[in-house]
């Protein structure tokens, strides 16, 4: 298992996890990074403001940036909602209706 360090790229080069956390792999990385990346869209979201020019970059024990993933890359798209499509379906078009 590899140490991975993510590092929110806002302008304040915030270290999200000072000690860094271990991955079994790239993918797992990956997969952790998404999950910040959206868990911190959210939360500007609710904030009424998203700037789509951050960034998370994951970086190995040396520095080296292994992974980069941006909020601009991170939306969910069309079908990773397939299990609540419908119901996003149903509100566009009642939207639509108004």
């Amino acid at each position: 298992m590899a140490r991975y360090y993510m590092q929110l790229r806002d302008g304040t080069d915030h270290l999200l996890h000072p000690d860094g956390i271990e991955y079994a792999d790239l993918d797992e990385l990956k997969k952790k990074v998404l999950i910040a990346v959206r868990g911190l869209m959210s939360e500007d979201i609710k904030g009424g403001l998203v700037d789509l020019r951050f960034r998370i970059d994951a970086e190995d024990r040396k520095g080296i940036i292994v992974y980069t993933l941006g909020f601009g890359l991170a939306k969910p798209s069309v079908c990773s909602l397939s299990a609540t499509s419908e119901r996003v379906r149903k509100s566009l078009e009642t939207l639509r209706k108004r």
